[in-house]
């Protein structure tokens, strides 16, 4: 679901994709349309931010968190994604606005 999402966004686009996903990632229960769509909105905000070209990475990996390490989320087992471009970044006039 990950790689599929995220090259099929870049696929057309000079930015390429590296993935970092373990085989033995845990299965986790989610929304696959809600994952792919953030996955897509991260990996076309990637293209635009690097114009000229670049790497987009993503990595996932199994975490077991304790008691109040992530509030709000419960100690548990969990998959992370961690997803990571060498774009432009947000300027700092948009950055305040990010979550409106």
């Amino acid at each position: 679901l990950i790689t599929d999402s995220a090259v099929f966004v870049l696929r057309g686009t000079n930015v390429s994709s590296s993935f970092s996903i373990p085989d033995d990632l845990w299965s986790a229960e989610v929304d696959g349309s809600q994952i792919s769509q953030v996955i897509q909105n991260l990996s076309l905000n990637a293209a635009q931010a690097m114009p000229e070209g670049g790497i987009l990475s993503i990595n996932a990996r199994n975490r077991i968190l304790q008691e109040e390490e992530v509030p709000p989320l419960a100690a548990g087992k969990y998959v992370e994604i961690a997803v990571a471009d060498h774009g432009l970044g947000i300027s700092e006039h948009h950055l305040q606005k990010i979550l409106d």
